[in-house]
């Protein structure tokens, strides 16, 4: 019978806490929509007081009703069962997230924590219904209105003399303050650690892997794409190829689309020739939407992609380009090593003092998964080294919330970037950036066509399977003469032959 009256008193306790409570709370929470102050730090704090007043007025009742005396440890069992299952919860969405607050595990997470879920999301959304980095801290709301009235409780059957035991409040005690602990060092840390990778954008430093389409498009007047200097040996009338790409790349076959493309103008020729960036440009490869695609080599993701959707890469070497590093031209360290260059993007060295450079942070800029020079940097130059955490932008959104992206590099005397040689000799040329050497030689063209630089990549015309006849006519025409030579005259380096 000790045993059954046990477990009815737990089950009150849990009904309580985790739905009596938060459906209270909720009901005093609607003023916080009211006074709009949801989404913000004052609408969190309004709703953990509004949860921690509904929990102690809830113990206070509570202890009125209930007869004879308590031991401690049975009495605050679900209280302590409840709350450590919340700080659980909270530590795992924590080191999920790893230091992204903006992770969709914050918001997905929710539904963990019962009906409080309905507090957490009106606490740290705005009024679009986006959520806010105060979803990072929003699950202290349950812990606190049962910490509220689990103390109420504990106050007033003290008072009325009902506790007859409180032997192992202390290790309750201890082990709640040692999730509270290990939970708010890990935000510490987290925070110091997006404190120390967030930058500022400064558009008049920023280099970015873009440029203005607009001015390289087929069939506009006064385009800077390349002319053949000859009359073109072949040409396409009709079934074009529909070709995309890298936007490094764009310039090359959009100057060839401009000399082989019969028969269309600046308006019908957009179906057959774009630039979404490589991962894009692999994407619609994979799922029929393009015919040939000028690319670097694809990452595993990529690869894994078009093996799930059964489709065949074919590769067709096209041109050579170099990966290239990049600083300001006033830092003094003009060549890094391989090795060098791996310990500053693993994270290992972290002062240009360390390379030979002065006393001074390195701030190492990194590309947007998928991309290009990304796929380049892991495969090429990392190989089973880890690369570090990027650099970050962080930017808020009505709409979107917090967003958080990979920076974008930032020209100046501690920055240190990576690029493919095209964009910063031609597309994104300054004088105020250098181009480092690596392992002492320099990437120039004499360098990148006999294979001394360490990371001279090719440069692909990518089909999925076999082509048509008439892209197999356009790949065969990129690999005569005449194309290799609209490839030197862009600006890359031909195949050798």
């Amino acid at each position: 019978m000790a045993i059954i009256k046990s477990i009815k008193f737990w089950l009150a306790e849990i009904v309580l806490l985790a739905v009596v409570l938060p459906i209270f709370a909720a009901l005093f929470g609607i003023f916080i929509i009211i006074l709009n102050t949801a989404g913000n730090l004052y609408g969190l704090i309004a709703t953990l007081i509004v949860v921690m007043f509904v929990g102690g007025t809830l113990g206070s009742i509570r202890s009125c009703f209930i007869e004879g005396r308590e031991r401690f440890i049975p009495c605050f069992f679900p209280a302590l069962l409840l709350t450590t299952y919340f700080l659980a919860v909270w530590l795992i969405m924590i080191v999920i997230a790893d230091g992204d607050f903006g992770s969709s595990v914050f918001y997905l997470g929710q539904r963990w924590f019962g009906l409080y879920a309905v507090l957490i999301e009106s606490a740290s959304s705005t009024e679009f219904y986006t959520t806010t980095s105060m979803a990072v801290i929003a699950p202290v709301i349950p812990s606190g209105g049962i910490l509220a009235y689990s103390v109420m409780r504990f106050i007033i059957s003290r008072q009325e003399n009902k506790l007859e035991s409180v032997a192992g409040w202390r290790g309750i005690v201890l082990l709640i303050v040692a999730l509270a602990i290990a939970i708010s060092g890990l935000l510490a840390w987290q925070t110091y650690d997006r404190s120390q990778r967030r930058v500022v954008n400064d558009p008049a430093r920023e280099i970015t892997e873009s440029f203005e389409f607009g001015a390289y498009f087929p069939f506009t007047p006064d385009n800077k794409l390349t002319a053949l200097n000859i009359s073109p040996e072949f040409s396409l009338k009709k079934h074009w190829p529909r070709l995309n790409g890298a936007t490094a790349v764009y310039p090359v076959y959009a100057s060839a689309v401009q000399a082989l493309y019969h028969n269309l103008d600046v308006d019908s020729v957009r179906k057959y020739v774009r630039c979404d960036r490589t991962s894009a440009a692999y994407d619609d490869l994979i799922h029929g939407q393009a015919d040939i695609i000028f690319v670097a080599e694809p990452s595993a993701e990529q690869k894994a992609s078009a093996k799930e959707q059964g489709v065949d890469l074919h590769f067709y070497p096209v041109a050579r380009e170099a990966f290239v590093f990049v600083t300001h031209k006033d830092n003094p360290v003009t060549q890094l090593s391989e090795t060098q260059i791996r310990d500053i993007y693993s994270g290992r060295v972290n002062n240009w003092l360390e390379v030979g450079g002065n006393d001074a942070r390195i701030y190492p800029y990194q590309r947007p998964k998928g991309s290009g020079s990304q796929t380049i940097m892991l495969a090429a130059v990392m190989g089973k080294d880890k690369l570090r955490k990027p650099l970050e932008t962080e930017s808020f959104n009505d709409m979107l919330g917090l967003l958080r992206n990979v920076a974008n590099y930032q020209n100046s005397a501690n920055s240190l970037g990576y690029t493919f040689r095209y964009y910063a000799t031609q597309l994104h040329h300054s004088p105020e950036l250098r181009l480092l050497a690596v392992n002492g030689v320099a990437p120039t063209a004499e360098n990148i066509r006999n294979g001394k630089y360490p990371y001279v990549i090719d440069v692909y015309m990518v089909t999925a399977g076999k082509p048509s006849r008439q892209s197999q006519k356009l790949i065969d025409w990129f690999l005569n003469q005449q194309g290799q030579k609209l490839i030197a005259d862009v600006g890359y380096i031909p195949l050798a032959r």
